[in-house]
């Protein structure tokens, strides 16, 4: 009983505590997702809150065949200029979190070819943040309003319309679509422009 404890006490230590979300606590449509801090492929800490009052695509990959995919198809929308049509676009609209170390998060960008410029690649080796967001097969995808709330997500934990096993094709059509359905404007203006007679 002494060995099985100190075994899982090392474990603990080994791997650290990951908290278990229950499935309440996952974001779910119309609700602000967690916040996110994460070292970019520099080293530097990133936050969510860079792009307050930007809509925002936010993917999960880990750099398997199906995120290859997805992303080779998210690059290709981005050069078409699909994800700025009539958005001022001041920055990144698209941030990546990646499952592993910056040099693999590089290399998993030059081998799909996502547009540096539009893309903020994360890294995340301890997967805490997919944890937190729910992720448990990728690729994964968020869609936040200007008003950081989750408008779209490609699993039926968070918001019971898709399945998470869609294909590449798939998931970046309803991406796209979900994008192109968010309002242009802040929500804070987007509320007083409907709040005007």
């Amino acid at each position: 009983m002494k060995r099985l404890a100190f075994v899982a006490l090392c474990l603990l230590v080994a791997f650290g505590t990951s908290p278990v979300l229950a499935a309440n606590d996952l974001p779910r449509t119309g609700s602000r997702v967690p916040a996110i801090i994460l070292p970019d492929v520099a080293g530097h800490p990133r936050r969510l809150t860079e792009f307050k009052n930007r809509p925002l695509v936010l993917f999960f990959f880990c750099g398997c065949p199906p995120c290859h995919a997805c992303a080779r198809l998210w690059a290709d929308v981005q050069q078409a200029g699909e994800i700025s049509r009539g958005r001022s676009v001041t920055g990144p609209q698209t941030v990546a979190v990646f499952l592993g170390d910056a040099e693999a998060a590089r290399r998993f960008a030059s081998e799909t070819g996502l547009d540096p410029a539009q893309t903020l690649l994360l890294t995340d080796p301890s997967d805490r943040t997919g944890q937190r967001f729910g992720v448990i097969q990728c690729p994964r995808v968020f869609v936040l309003d200007a008003g950081g709330r989750l408008t779209y997500t490609n699993s039926e934990n968070n918001s019971g319309t898709d399945s998470p096993r869609l294909s590449a094709a798939a998931l970046v059509s309803r991406t796209l679509t979900a994008w192109r359905h968010l309002p242009t404007a802040p929500a804070s203006k987007v509320s007083a422009a409907r709040m005007v007679p």
